[in-house]
């Protein structure tokens, strides 16, 4: 897709996007998110496009994501610490899911313990983290 086009069409995507996985429709969005420009790949991108790779049963691929996804949060400098650890327990549930799927139970079990020893106060976490990533 030509850059200039797609840096001006991300804002679109991104919300046809929110409304495909609303109505189920998860290979639609991630063809969407697909075509976001890079200025637009933020936390929220890798976050989003990890959970629809779970969902379409690309396991492997979201682990790859999930992993981009938690280094873009832990240097996020616009978050706050209990949005990152917020972020950081909602990635870790995603591992621990599509690390069972491919049964690799040592490496949920590790993320399980990590899980246990995270915390935060939620009323630090904007609700527009929270409406985007609830906590399962």
């Amino acid at each position: 897709m030509n850059d200039i086009k797609s840096f001006f069409l991300s804002p679109f995507y991104w919300a046809k996007a929110l409304q495909m996985i609303e109505r189920g429709n998860d290979l639609e969005a991630f063809t969407l998110l697909n075509n976001m420009h890079v200025k637009y790949q933020d936390y929220k991108y890798y976050l989003l496009k990890s959970f629809l790779s779970l969902m379409l049963k690309e396991y492997e691929y979201s682990l790859t994501l999930m992993d981009k996804g938690l280094f873009i949060v832990k240097n996020n400098i616009k978050l706050n610490n209990d949005e990152k650890t917020y972020l950081t327990k909602y990635i870790y549930s995603l591992m621990f899911t599509a690390y069972r799927m491919i049964d690799k139970f040592d490496e949920a079990g590790e993320i399980d313990n990590k899980i246990k020893n995270l915390t935060f106060s939620v009323d630090n976490v904007s609700k527009k983290i929270i409406q985007l990533f609830p906590q399962p």
